[in-house]
């Protein structure tokens, strides 16, 4: 007779490859994986420290080392206790069967005794849930919302489209959402819909004709700056005057996952788009959605943005470079990064992000313009990053910056997911003098 998998031990397997060999969710937890291993590995790794300071309550001696994994396990019993809707019992029960599947049958009193004495705790004071380093940079970068900020990031992001206009009407989508029984609301343009409750792409209406798209609403928000910065080199052409018939020449530096590039297409049809990727694998995937887009026009380079063997010596009017960064904007959708990144990652990007903006500005144009963005809310990857650029670059001049939510900073402007519709994104666009 068929038995279901027991998904603590299957949480725990998943949970060992970010903890000890540093792999991303992304790459450890299956794409095929059920709803309910979803839940509680993600939920592990959100509440990863509230989890950890509860048990240690209850632990006569520390766990060894090695046994790393019980540690991990009584984590993903405790989640379910304190955050899903399971039976007490059920949750116990099951995660003490794991005990033995992970090879440790004589832990199973041990897993046991600790949850039974959780689950008769009351629960304690809400953690902040940050690695120590963390919270204490956010307060002091934040002091005025640092507290509303982690409580923010602990939170679920919200499931946000885009429209491709170049498909479909924007009123007509909406429409057929209202005809499949999804509720939605509008964001901050108008091909952004956001959806009440998440559902499974395939569910969307039009998903496989590429009529819409998944796409944080902060990231969204980019398209705006990069078209009032096209705007302006349209009219004026630097020491390359235009003519009416001269097509604007833009690239995305570092392209993939491709929602800025293809949202840029969608709303600059006209312009001639390129797309640099570094990776092959996720270069064939960015061919992939460009074709289930619809938007044959773009031209997808393998290439790396930190050197310029992939350049045809023709310049850009405008560039787009949305750096790699620690991701501490991203921390509802990707709470791996609260037990994966460290203090010197902050560094090591900052390092990165700058090579790649002294590279890139040798293919901008004079007149032309460079937006620069992370999905980072740590000052040392964003504004810190800019004004060195700007100090030693005398050509670059810093554009001001208007978006809906979010506050200005002294070179660019920040979003934090204080705001439920925005992941954190920090943006600043430079132009280069003519």
């Amino acid at each position: 007779m068929f038995s279901a998998p027991n998904e603590p031990a299957q949480a725990v397997r998943v949970l060992l490859q970010i903890t000890q060999r540093h792999k991303t969710l992304d790459q450890a937890l299956p794409p095929e994986a059920r709803p309910r291993l979803r839940e509680i590995v993600y939920g592990v790794l959100r509440h990863y420290y509230s989890l950890n300071q509860e048990i240690d309550r209850f632990l006569t001696q520390a766990l060894r080392a090695k046994d790393h994994d019980l540690k991990l396990l009584l984590k993903v019993g405790l989640y379910q206790l304190r955050h899903m809707r399971v039976a007490n019992y059920a949750a116990v029960d099951q995660t003490v069967a794991a005990a033995k599947i992970l090879g440790k049958p004589w832990a199973k009193g041990l897993i046991n005794g600790v949850l039974r004495s959780l689950e008769r705790a009351p629960e304690p004071v809400i953690s902040l849930d940050h690695p120590e380093w963390m919270a204490t940079k956010l307060m002091i970068q934040y002091p005025d919302t640092a507290t509303d900020l982690m409580a923010a990031n602990n939170q679920r992001a919200p499931m946000t489209l885009r429209v491709n206009r170049k498909q479909v009407a924007v009123d007509t989508y909406k429409a057929r959402l209202n005809e499949a029984g999804i509720e939605f609301s509008t964001g901050y343009l108008r091909e952004m819909l956001i959806l009440a409750q998440p559902c499974p792409v395939t569910e969307l209406p039009g998903f496989s004709q590429g009529q819409v798209a998944v796409q944080d609403g902060g990231a969204q928000l980019a398209v705006s700056l990069s078209l009032a910065a096209t705007a302006r080199s349209r009219s004026t052409g630097g020491d390359h005057p235009r003519t009416p018939g001269d097509r604007l020449r833009i690239l995305d530096a570092c392209a993939a996952p491709g929602g800025k590039l293809f949202h840029l297409i969608e709303c600059e049809p006209d312009a001639e788009v390129v797309g640099l990727e570094l990776s092959g694998p996720r270069l064939e995937t960015l061919r992939s959605m460009a074709r289930q887009l619809n938007h044959h026009s773009v031209s997808l380079l393998q290439g790396d943005a930190t050197d310029l063997q992939w350049w045809d010596r023709r310049s850009f009017d405008h560039l787009l470079l949305d750096a790699p960064c620690s991701g501490s904007g991203t921390l509802r959708r990707h709470p791996d990064i609260k037990v994966l990144k460290t203090p010197a990652d902050l560094h090591n990007h900052q390092h990165l992000q700058l090579s790649l903006m002294e590279n890139l500005w040798q293919c901008l144009r004079p007149g032309g313009s460079l937006l620069y963005c992370t999905c980072s809310i740590f000052t040392e990857e964003n504004d810190h990053v800019v004004q060195r650029f700007v100090t030693t670059h005398h050509d670059a001049r810093s554009q001001p910056i208007q978006l809906p939510t979010g506050s200005p900073r002294r070179y660019g402007w920040q979003l934090l997911p204080i705001d439920p519709i925005t992941d954190g994104f920090y943006y600043a666009v430079l132009e280069k003098a003519r």
